[in-house]
């Protein structure tokens, strides 16, 4: 999803988030499914668990270069 365009949210009361519809679709969500908040710095990455934290950093590597 790299150079994806950005979405705006808003976080609930209860601290919930709604990931918009397309970017679940390109992210292969699904309703239900765990993910996993990584804080960087002042920004957060939110990926599905079955990302191993070793494989969210070699992708924020890449994606940072």
């Amino acid at each position: 999803m790299a150079g994806s365009k950005p979405y705006r949210s808003h976080i609930r009361e209860r601290g919930q988030l709604t990931i918009p519809k397309k970017v679940r679709e390109k992210g292969v969500l699904y309703d239900g499914e765990a993910v996993t908040i990584i804080p960087i710095g002042d920004s957060l990455l939110v990926t599905p668990t079955r990302l191993g934290l070793d494989e969210a950093r070699r992708e924020i590597r890449r994606i940072m270069k």
